[in-house]
């Protein structure tokens, strides 16, 4: 009789239970948290050891009804050297989102990662509460490595695709900093569907003032506009700054484009160097480079640029975006002006929207700077 007592004892307190907890969730209900970026780490770069940085962790509620927020931890194999200002309880309305400002303070020089848990009330239980940090304590606060791109304003402009065709074109990474720059992902956003690709390869070292190339290649699938972001993920110490490029693309059926377009770009004399001579040091010469256009339509020269090998002793009047028409040409002037005595040789790169990307778009420059005068 005791044990039929107690049975019957525990089955109206679960359903008591059960029926508490059904009212006190209600109907259609959601308290739904979710992180700003959630498949990005919270990323606090290169700190010296003994100083903070503070970043903010941005906890979103997209449920219909109120979130409370009761605990942020850290991991214990974060050492204690992520804190944050959370105070207590914190209501994140629907629709809402609230800011958890996390401050980084490394005690050593070694890296610090480990999550973030964020726990509430929330709904949506089969989804993650964490979140992941990341960063990197340095002993020497005048260590810098920073990651620039050449035209971190301008996106890269693949222009008009046919269908079935590729164009590719050069992403140039700077290292700014005093240090070696170690580049290890270049990434494309989701929206962009698999129409760009690159021949990056994982952990890529720049040294301090230095640059590589990246070349990224645009194969349109479909007849739409591409637009999205390329991102460079590095141990940069700028993290202040962006780390991602706009890329801009069109896809356009072979009817509209012309299966039979062709946009081709050809120098004069395209196997030998162009020749500036010996010049005295501290003075100029200035040469015409004819630059061509042996395709059917338009040709759009957007840069003429020079390697850096050439210390800037050329330089040239080049104005951007000069379209040749279907068989003419162009003349760019390209002044040589040795600033020692050397022999000056590389490339002059000619950037435009060609279709013969097979083909070379550089020149070799050659010329020598003297001390002597001319007879």
């Amino acid at each position: 009789m005791q044990k039929i007592f107690k049975l019957f004892a525990g089955l109206i307190f679960g359903l008591m239970f059960v029926t508490t907890t059904s009212f006190s969730v209600g109907e259609g209900e959601t308290r739904i948290l979710q992180f700003e970026n959630p498949h990005s780490a919270l990323d606090f770069g290169t700190v010296a050891v003994g100083t903070s940085v503070t970043k903010e962790l941005k906890l979103l509620n997209i449920g219909n009804s109120d979130l409370t927020v009761n605990q942020v931890r850290f991991h214990e194999n974060l050492d204690g050297m992520y804190t944050s200002d959370f105070g207590g309880t914190l209501i994140v309305p629907a629709g809402g989102f609230a800011i958890v400002n996390i401050t980084f303070t490394p005690t050593q020089e070694q890296p610090y990662m480990g999550l973030v848990y964020v726990e509430s009330d929330r709904t949506n239980i089969v989804q993650d509460r964490s979140h992941l940090l990341k960063g990197e304590g340095d002993t020497d606060p005048s260590i810098t490595r920073v990651l620039q791109f050449e035209n971190p304003h301008s996106p890269v402009d693949f222009g008009n695709v046919c269908l079935g065709s590729s164009v590719t074109k050069d992403l140039k990474l700077m290292n700014t900093g005093n240090s070696p720059l170690t580049i290890n992902e270049v990434r494309f956003h989701e929206n962009l569907n698999g129409a760009y690709v690159s021949d990056f390869t994982p952990n890529v070292v720049i040294p301090a003032g230095g640059f590589t190339i990246v070349h990224i290649t645009f194969t349109p699938t479909a007849v739409e506009p591409y637009i999205g972001l390329v991102y460079v993920e590095s141990d940069r110490t700028n993290i202040d700054q962006d780390r991602s490029l706009l890329l801009n693309g069109n896809g356009v059926s072979t009817s509209s484009c012309g299966a039979s377009e062709t946009r081709i770009l050809a120098f004069e004399n395209p196997h030998t160097a162009f020749n500036f001579n010996v010049v005295p040091v501290g003075t100029s010469v200035t040469n015409q480079l004819k630059i061509m256009n042996t395709g059917t339509a338009p040709l759009t020269i957007n840069e003429v640029r020079f390697h850096e090998v050439l210390e800037n002793a050329f330089t040239t009047d080049f104005t951007p975006n000069v379209e040749i028409p279907a068989g003419g040409f162009i003349m760019v002037n390209i002044t040589f002006t040795p600033t020692v005595e050397k022999i000056y040789t590389g490339l002059v790169y000619v950037e435009s929207d060609r279709t013969n990307t097979a083909q070379d778009r550089s020149l070799l420059l050659l010329g020598a700077g003297t001390n002597s005068s001319p007879l």
